[in-house]
């Protein structure tokens, strides 16, 4: 019925549900990339130099915070009702601003779409090598010690969380 690479890719990602601990009822997320070699960076934070990452940080929090004021500032049509500060940088990154989200998803057919993004008709990579990241957000969540989800993150404080123990 199911075609054998199928079964074999959700066998895949069962198995990596399962080596993340993830209690009965406890949803997954997941994201899609094109490229396996990439890294786990949100958008503001991508085409650093490494050895300047330490002192263009506080660049990119001063650049985020320019955007967001000018973002919310003129773009009042799309958010008519009172929103919080999470909700603009939410926004903002739906329309294409670099900020400091990750995009992940409940839905594992919306990462797979992004990590076949570069396919062709015809289910050729041309090139790329797609991966599907899963995150266990509940043993994350408690590996950085904080109790809800909604936090002012600390990019270097929370990095050292992002490792492949809970991704």
């Amino acid at each position: 019925m199911y075609h054998p690479d199928w079964l074999k890719f959700i066998d895949a990602i069962n198995k990596a549900k399962s080596e993340l601990g993830f209690d009965k009822n406890e949803e997954c997320f997941y994201r899609g990339h094109t490229q396996m070699s990439w890294d786990l960076s949100p958008g503001l934070f991508r085409n650093i130099v490494p050895y300047k990452k330490k002192y263009i940080t506080a660049d990119c929090w001063d650049i985020e915070s320019d955007l967001y004021y000018e973002f919310r500032s003129r773009a009042r049509a799309l958010h008519r009702q009172q929103v919080s500060d999470w909700d603009i940088l939410f926004i903002m990154q739906h329309h294409g601003v670099r900020t400091r989200i990750l995009d992940w998803t409940e839905i594992l057919s919306a990462a797979l779409y992004f990590a076949l993004e570069g396919c062709d008709k015809q289910g050729n990579l041309n090139g790329s090598s797609p991966c599907i990241w899963v995150m266990n957000p509940y043993k994350l969540k408690d590996a950085a010690g904080v109790n809800n989800f909604t936090m002012f993150p600390d990019l270097d404080g929370l990095a050292k969380y992002l490792n492949k123990k809970y991704l």
